[in-house]
This record gives structure tokens, C-alpha cells and sequence, in this order.
């Protein structure tokens, strides 16, 4: 009995690595910045932890002419809230709500625009699962569906101070189109997170988060 105490106590630091960085929501009066680039679309991410639950934020999408979309930029003010956590002796889960405004820029004319998200996940010490489901509004258009699932797992385990490697396959589609897969390799040390890969179809993808 005593042993399991001792773990769920130690817990949030054996999964910091993770949580932290890469989730909405981490620890009280912490920052988190987030990018992403692909030769589709890039976007950045900042949000500060006010309450243990809640956080708030701006998130950017610029979307490349190539893209489905066209080219075209989103700014949006978000706040970002974590109902539910399951803490567990070797694992943990979490899923988030995240509602926002802002505005869409389309050949330099500004539009009102919304954005709303689902996120969850779980993970342990050797294996990581996630997903999101993103709906943006679009002035006269059909709103935009952003979907993205992943699964993962650590070749071994290691400590916070130590470096990590996961090796994570990711399934994404935006609105109609095919899901496109991505094999990532995700690295971190501390505070410090970045992931590389590149999909089927040959498209860069190159992520970088941290937080303070």
C-alpha cells in the first residue's frame, strides 16, 4: 500500500515530460508555446495556466496556397479547460475542451471566425495514444474539420533529466480528404520537446514545444 502511495505521489513528474509540454492545460502559472510547420500549414500555439483546470491563450493557422484551403491565415483567442484527469499507479489520461474567437484573413479582407476542439489521451511509461477533432468557422464557406489521431511507444524508458525518444504514428485528414500518415520521431529533455517525420506522401512535418 505504501508503494502505491509513494507512485501516485511521484506520477505528475514521471509523466511531466509529456503532460507538460504538449498538452493545453499543464501546471499552475505555467507557459507553453507550441509550433508546427508542414509544407501545408503551420501553426503556433501560447497559452498560460491560470487555475490547475484552466488555461488561456492565442493560437495562429497559416494555411499554404497549396493547401485545401488556399492561402489564407487564422488568429484566434482561446481558453482551454481540462474536465476530466484519471490518475493511475502506471498511466494517465486527460481530455480537454477548448472554445475561441478571432478573425480569418482571406486575400487581405478580415472575417469573424470561431474555432472549437475536443482533445484526449492517455499514456503510460512505454505507450501513448491521443487525438484531437478542431472545427473552425468559415464565412460562407463550410466550416473546416481538422482531425488527427495518434499512437506511440518509448523504445525504453527513461527518467526526466534523461533524453526521451518515442516513436509515433499519426493519422490526420482536413474536412473530405484522405487521412494522410505520418511516422514522427519525438525527442525531449526536460522542458524541451521536438518531433520530426515525415508522411507517406513525402510532407515535411516538424513540431517544437517547451514551457516555463
Amino acid at each position: 500500500m505504501l508503494t502505491n502511495k509513494i507512485k501516485l505521489l511521484l506520477l505528475p513528474m514521471i509523466f511531466s515530460s509529456l503532460q507538460a509540454v504538449a498538452h493545453p492545460v499543464i501546471f499552475k502559472d505555467g507557459f507553453d508555446l507550441e509550433t508546427e510547420s508542414s509544407p501545408m500549414m503551420s501553426n503556433i500555439m501560447t497559452s498560460y495556466t491560470f487555475h490547475t483546470q484552466a488555461s488561456a491563450g492565442f493560437e495562429y493557422f497559416k494555411f499554404a496556397p497549396m493547401s485545401m484551403l488556399g492561402p489564407r491565415e487564422f488568429y484566434f483567442a482561446k481558453l482551454n479547460y481540462r474536465p476530466f484527469r484519471w490518475n493511475n499507479i502506471d498511466s494517465q489520461g486527460n481530455i480537454y475542451l477548448s472554445a475561441g474567437a478571432g478573425q480569418q484573413r482571406k486575400d487581405d479582407t478580415l472575417t469573424s471566425s470561431s474555432i472549437g476542439e475536443f482533445h484526449a489521451d492517455w499514456e503510460d511509461r512505454d505507450y501513448y495514444v491521443s487525438g484531437f477533432q478542431k472545427y473552425i468557422s468559415l464565412k460562407d464557406e463550410d466550416p473546416l474539420w481538422l482531425s488527427r489521431a495518434r499512437v506511440g511507444f518509448s523504445p525504453f524508458r527513461a527518467d526526466y533529466n534523461d533524453i526521451n525518444i518515442w516513436f509515433i504514428a499519426q493519422f490526420e485528414k482536413t474536412n473530405g480528404e484522405h487521412w494522410e500518415t505520418t511516422p514522427l520521431m519525438r525527442t525531449f529533455y526536460k522542458n524541451i520537446l521536438w518531433e520530426l517525420g515525415a508522411s507517406l506522401n513525402g510532407n515535411y512535418q516538424f513540431n517544437f514545444m517547451f514551457h516555463l
